[in-house]
């Protein structure tokens, strides 16, 4: 039984191979270069964003979405209010702490607002009215609110990230983020905006 020869029988046959095998390379590399050029525009499934008014109109002095998130006049001194910010799946919590705090906004200075993900391994911390403490039920890490969301005691190694606020008439608007939300490399990446 005679071996079939994949060799190139004749120089001819050889260019057609390594043409071939160019345009191949070409393509993968012009198809790669595309899904850069998708992804740098935010033009992939992962980080494509459902625009809402208040994305079409970013805080002109950090690009966050500016959102209203609450009535002043509906907040209460230790009844946190929840909410997603800047992305879906981004949750924070409204506090009136019922005393004047560095950072916070209000008639009493008493407002702040604070991303739940815990620093240390992004479990929910919840808020304590008793101790007037966010807690992070995972590995016990303590945050105060009343002092820029640090750490009293336990895993977290940074502060919780503050949401930035404003008042305006009686709405109060999410404006911005101070630090980093826990597993996301850049806060208004990969996912969608609220």
């Amino acid at each position: 039984m005679e071996q079939e020869n994949h060799q190139p029988s004749n120089e001819r046959d050889k260019d057609a191979v390594l043409i071939s095998r160019r345009r191949t390379v070409k393509a993968i590399g012009g198809g790669l270069a595309a899904l850069g050029v998708a992804y740098l525009t935010g033009c992939t499934p992962s980080t494509r964003n459902t625009m809402t008014e208040s994305v079409r109109t970013p805080n002109p002095t950090n690009g966050y979405p500016i959102v209203k998130i609450a009535e002043l006049s509906s907040l209460k001194i230790d009844q946190p209010i929840s909410f997603e910010y800047p992305l879906r799946g981004q949750v924070n919590l409204l506090i009136d702490l019922g005393k004047k705090v560095e950072n916070g906004i209000g008639p009493s200075n008493s407002i702040v607002a604070y991303n739940q993900s815990c620093q240390h391994m992004g479990c929910p911390a919840t808020y304590n009215s008793e101790r007037k403490t966010l807690f992070c039920p995972c590995h016990q890490t303590t945050y105060d609110p009343s002092f820029h969301g640090t750490v009293v005691v336990g895993q977290g190694k940074a502060a919780l990230p503050r949401i930035e606020l404003k008042i305006e008439n009686d709405s109060i608007y999410a404006i911005g983020v101070k630090g980093l939300i826990y597993g996301y490399r850049n806060n208004l990446l990969d996912g969608e905006y609220v």
